[in-house]
């Protein structure tokens, strides 16, 4: 199944959302990547800030900064994420 896939990506603490292009030197899809870059995308916007984190993925070291970033205008931003539609 995977090497009729349109997209394939790893998602993890260490590669965060990261693209497989190919599998058994077989390249994935036509390279376009709309899920992933929308899910990479989303990821990136909440652990900036620039999305509220509604899913309690962040831990902030010191009290001030987690005291800042709910004053910043993403703590009451609701995320839009187009996601393409699932065929």
């Amino acid at each position: 199944m995977l090497y009729i896939a349109d997209e394939v990506f790893f998602v993890g603490t260490a590669v965060e959302v990261t693209p497989i292009r190919t599998i058994d030197r077989i390249a994935v899809g036509s390279g376009k990547r709309p899920v992933m870059e929308a899910i990479r995308q989303t990821f990136f916007d909440i652990l900036n800030g620039e999305l509220p984190d509604s899913h309690g993925w962040l831990r902030y070291v010191y009290e001030e900064e987690a005291r800042l970033r709910e004053t910043t205008p993403a703590a009451s931003a609701q995320p839009s994420v187009s996601m393409p539609p699932c065929r």
